[in-house]
């Protein structure tokens, strides 16, 4: 799994972002201990938001059940930048405001969300 999601980085690093997706597609299909991979589920919205498509980045989210403190700090990152695409300001301040208050997790997703505002 981690090794397909550091290809998938690479990948995207060179430009390559349909190769990247795809290989992000295929990490996030592989299953964590017999359940959803929540990990490369999160990392494949953060990349489908990341190249503007907001429907497949909330669709990647989907699924994820049990997340560490710090997973659900990056599935609000992702509901966060999905939402501001979508127009849904109320969702990306709901997302926002969760990321504000748990800065202390993640000082660079909380930069992020700042930067999207």
């Amino acid at each position: 799994m981690w090794l397909l999601n550091s290809k998938a980085m690479a990948l995207e690093g060179l430009g390559r972002f349909d190769e990247a997706l795809a290989v992000m597609q295929l990490a996030s299909t592989l299953a964590e201990d017999g359940s959803v991979n929540v990990s490369q589920s999160i990392n494949l919205g953060e990349m489908h938001c990341a190249r503007g498509n907001s429907r497949k980045a909330l669709a990647a989210l989907e699924g994820v059940g049990e997340v560490s403190d710090y997973g659900r700090m990056a599935v609000h990152s992702v509901r966060h930048c999905a939402r501001l695409r979508q127009g849904d300001r109320a969702g990306a301040d709901d997302s926002f405001d969760y990321l504000q208050e748990h800065r202390a997790l993640s000082t660079t997703l909380y930069l992020k969300a700042l930067l999207h505002e």
